[in-house]
């Protein structure tokens, strides 16, 4: 299942990859890796993780989408 958030930097789309837990004297704290649509790369904490994520059923292209967005004119551009 793909989940979207918003990146912790630029508040750009972007998506969780990956899910792993890491020891502490705590006790096991859960990590989680997004991708961002504008390149920007995370590995935190999931309680770091922004509020309400989205959950979506289809595939994005996160990188693809953002190239898209990068070259599209303008509105109103001529």
């Amino acid at each position: 299942m793909l989940i979207i958030t918003a990146c912790p930097d630029c508040g750009t789309a972007a998506e969780i990859t990956d899910r792993f837990t890491l020891p502490s004297t705590d006790g096991p704290v859960p990590h989680l890796v997004l991708a961002c649509a504008a390149g920007h790369h995370f590995r935190m904490p999931a309680d770091m993780l922004p509020a309400n994520p989205r959950f979506v059923g289809g595939f994005i292209d996160l990188r693809q989408r953002a190239q898209h967005d990068r070259l599209a004119p303008s509105p109103g551009a001529k």
